[in-house]
């Protein structure tokens, strides 16, 4: 293999002096991070680069030796050409070498514009989602990437020049939830497993060498001037002209100080959280994806500000309408005295209404000052959902329709319980906010169905009930359901069921020191 690179040459000549990587020392890595719970079944992201390759390879022994089903997956993003072709090139090698079973993805661009300014986010977006639909289908909860302690410090200095705060210099985890898992339907507990993020690359490309094992060189990753990170490469592969701050040891050594800080920071927050739960003072509302949270400030008075973002996190978790790690902290830095020193009894805060409410008391002796309250947090209302509509496809029997997302919030689906083949039954039904037209159409039910819906949705106001799913058939413009209250309308010629679940993702804890 002929490499012309400045930052490719240094690490080759080293890579002969290194030691290989050794499926022992895989086993110590994920041992640690799963408690050595190993599980049956894991998943490879195999891009054919040298790093992947190497952990396809080393996994592969580790596996073998540990009674685990390993699945190797190359996604080709067709981006360019002989894209395909280089994937079977790399299923090819792994059948040759490894034995282990591959699988290539192909990325569905129908529906995502290939905006070249947009380009990167968008593929990153569908890759991830693409692999948790891979790994939903083989039933794997753990996939297995390449990043090596080199991509951490590209990250590390990435993020620096961004500005980052602690939480982003900290670094990529080596366990995390996998990304864009909260829009695949069952993906929500698939864990990314990073093993090698400790090790240099120069590592990998030992391994490779060692087992006469190809791999596939991108040349354009090591132009400096094609992309800001093959800039901040280049940057990192010349060590001696870097100032002292920036060496590649101070800047991992400034990474697991920081990581720690905020794992330690995430187990607090977790307490915290739980201490809450049993004391009974937060309360999750199905029926409106609402909660109820009487917080005691007093109580708050001494916790670090990282611990309370991380608090906050996991508060909104099962209600907020987009993932929370779009979030920036500084964001919940913003928040976080009109919350716990309120002075304002409403505002907005990602896409939720956070509403000061005072706890009704036994006894009216209490002055202003003595009341508690409690954060009452439901989703915006209406008019900022107009654009939430998602279609699910019935299938022509009684047979369950996939899974589909709404809002970020809540997966539904649907099936026809019942039809009459000489009436009408839909073949679709889409799914958007309760509005105020579907009040007349309930208005024009049978005073049975009214009085169903009166003992529903009784307790609740126009803007919460503007917040909550409505099922409704688009070809008579007819309201069929609103899953999370348990109302649905009977029609003579069908009838529907429907099975909803809230999107659920919890805190992770990386505990590999």
């Amino acid at each position: 293999m002929t490499i012309q690179s400045a930052t490719m040459q240094p690490l080759l000549k080293a890579a002969k002096m290194s030691k290989p990587l050794e499926s022992a020392e895989l086993t110590t890595s994920i041992g640690r991070l799963l408690n050595f719970k190993f599980p049956k079944k894991i998943g490879i992201a195999v891009s054919g680069g040298v790093d992947s390759m190497a952990l396809a390879y080393v996994c592969n022994q580790f596996a073998k030796k540990n009674n685990i089903q390993a699945y190797a997956f190359t996604v080709d993003h067709k981006l360019r050409y002989g894209s395909a072709i280089e994937a079977q090139k790399i299923g090819h090698i792994l059948r040759e070498h490894t034995g282990l079973i591959h699988e290539t993805i192909e990325l569905n661009w129908r529906n995502t514009p290939k905006n070249t300014s947009t380009i990167e986010t968008s593929a990153r977006q569908l890759r991830y989602r693409a692999l948790a639909e891979v790994c939903v289908n083989y039933k794997i909860e753990h996939l297995l990437l390449a990043h090596t302690q080199d991509d951490q410090l590209e990250t590390l200095v990435m993020r620096m020049l961004r500005g980052s705060t602690m939480a982003g210099l900290s670094g990529m985890r080596r366990i995390s939830w996998i990304p864009e898992g909260t829009e695949v339907f069952d993906a929500e507990n698939i864990k990314i497993l990073r093993p090698l993020l400790l090790e240099p690359k120069i590592r990998t490309i030992s391994t490779c060498l060692n087992h006469n094992l190809p791999w596939i060189e991108d040349m354009t990753n090591h132009d400096p001037t094609y992309t800001k990170r093959n800039a901040v490469r280049y940057l990192l592969s010349q060590p001696k002209s870097l100032p002292e701050a920036l060496q590649p040891q101070n800047l991992i050594f400034l990474s697991e100080r920081l990581s720690e800080r905020k794992q330690i920071a995430i187990e607090r927050a977790s307490r915290l959280y739980q201490r809450e739960i049993r004391k009974g003072r937060i309360k999750l509302f199905r029926s409106t994806i609402s909660l109820r949270w009487h917080f005691d400030p007093s109580t708050f008075e001494e916790i670090d500000m990282t611990v309370l973002i991380s608090f906050l996190q996991r508060l909104v978790s099962d209600i907020v309408p987009r993932d929370m790690v779009d979030i920036q902290a500084k964001r919940y830095k913003e928040i976080i005295p009109k919350i716990f020193t309120p002075k304002n009894a409403k505002f907005t805060f990602m896409g939720l209404v956070w509403s000061l409410k005072p706890i009704k008391q036994a006894s009216s002796k209490r002055t202003t000052e003595d009341r508690e309250y409690y954060w009452y947090l439901s989703r915006e209302p209406a008019n900022h959902l107009s654009s939430h509509l998602t279609m699910i496809a019935l299938p022509p029997d009684t047979s369950w329709s996939m899974w589909c997302l709404w809002d970020g919030r809540i997966w539904i689906r649907c099936r026809l319980k019942s039809f009459n083949n000489s009436g009408h039954f839909p073949r679709y039904l889409g799914v958007r906010a309760f509005l105020d037209e579907d009040y007349e159409i309930i208005r024009k039910l049978s005073s049975i169905e009214q009085e169903n819906f009166t003992k529903c949705a009784s307790k609740l106001n126009r803007k919460i009930l503007s917040t909550i799913p409505a099922i409704y058939d688009p070809e008579i413009s007819r309201l069929v359901a609103l899953p999370t209250l348990g109302y649905s309308i009977n029609h003579p010629s069908s009838s529907i069921d429907f099975q909803f679940r809230l999107r659920d993702r919890k805190i992770l804890f990386d505990y590999q020191r």
